[in-house]
């Protein structure tokens, strides 16, 4: 994660799908990658959203892996 770095343009991108969030759940996904695009480490983001930092890699790896379609996909099983 050190050299990840975000492009103006993506930021810009990522700020307005943030914006455009009406679920905190992606809204925290989403702010965490503009955070390290924008040269955060994962502990400070972690701490700034008060969230695990194994959480903030998490979703790093799923942007990195699937971009934001996947970043704001739910893959929750129900427990019967």
């Amino acid at each position: 994660m050190d050299t990840f770095r975000l492009t103006p343009k993506q930021l810009a991108a990522l700020k307005v799908l943030h914006r455009s969030q009406r679920d905190k759940r992606f809204a925290y996904r989403i702010n965490a990658i503009i955070l390290l695009g924008s040269g955060w480490s994962a502990k400070e983001v972690a701490q700034a959203l008060l969230i695990d930092e194994k959480t903030v890699s998490n979703w790093y790896n799923t942007y990195k892996n699937g971009g934001t379609d996947e970043l704001l996909t739910l893959h929750y099983t129900e427990r019967t």
